[in-house]
C-alpha cells in the first residue's frame, strides 16, 4: 500500500501510525496544559515550541499549535 499525502514524501501505511502518534501526543500535551489552567493561547505557543523542538521534521511543524488548540477546545 502506498500512501500519498498532500504534504510530505509518498510512503508506505507507516506514515499513517506516525501521524497518529504525533496527533495523540500533541492532544495529551493540550490536555496536561488545559488542566494546568493554561489558557488556549500559551497552550497552543508552549506546544508548537515544544514540538518544533522535539520533532524538527515533521511533515507539518507550522500546524502543530492548530492541532493544539483543536484538542484544546476538545479536552474535558
Amino acid at each position: 500500500m502506498k500512501v500519498v499525502p498532500s504534504h510530505g514524501p509518498v510512503g508506505d501505511a507507516s506514515l499513517i501510525d506516525a501521524q497518529r502518534t504525533m496527533m495523540k501526543a500533541i492532544q495529551s500535551r493540550a490536555t496536561e496544559l488545559k488542566r494546568q489552567g493554561k489558557s488556549a493561547d500559551e497552550t497552543a505557543q508552549t506546544v508548537q515550541t515544544e514540538f518544533q523542538a522535539k520533532f524538527p521534521d515533521w511533515a507539518a511543524p507550522t500546524r502543530v499549535a492548530l492541532i493544539a488548540r483543536t484538542a484544546y477546545a476538545e479536552a474535558p
